[in-house]
Parts: C-alpha cells; structure tokens; sequence
C-alpha cells in the first residue's frame, strides 16, 4: 500500500513540477517519471539510511520526482 502512495504522491509532485518548471511534454511521461523518481529515491533512502518515517520518506519522493524530471529535461529534450 505504502508504494502506491509514493507513486501518486511522485506522480503528483512531477506534474505540479512539470507546470512550474515549463516542462512541455505529455502528461503521461511526466507522472511516469514523477512516479519512477519517486520510488527510486524512497527505496534508495530506505537502503542507505533504513529510514522508514512518513515524513522523510515524503520528502524524499518529492525530491526524486522532481530529480528526475530536471534529468529527463537536460539529458533528452535539449537535444
């Protein structure tokens, strides 16, 4: 249950991030990234500091999502 909240969550936070950041793709690569950026970073969190807490584990799919939209917009649609 706790993975589909960080992919909503993830999925939300990309689209929001998306719109503020002027990022102009369609809707569905940008909650799939949001969703994928999410997951990664709260696994990676939960791996390398065994943190399980709601709040730090928020935090870090929000950041993943956003993480991975600014990566997507540098390494692929600048070319």
């Amino acid at each position: 249950m706790p993975v589909l909240i960080y992919l909503m969550l993830g999925a939300a936070a990309g689209y929001l991030g998306a719109r503020a950041m002027g990022f102009r793709s369609d809707p569905v690569t940008v909650l799939a990234l949001g969703g994928l950026g999410a997951l990664a970073a709260v696994m990676g969190l939960r791996l390398a500091a065994g943190v399980a807490q709601t709040g730090a584990t928020a935090a870090a799919a929000v950041g993943g999502a956003l993480a991975v939209l600014w990566l997507w917009r540098v390494l692929v649609e600048r070319r």
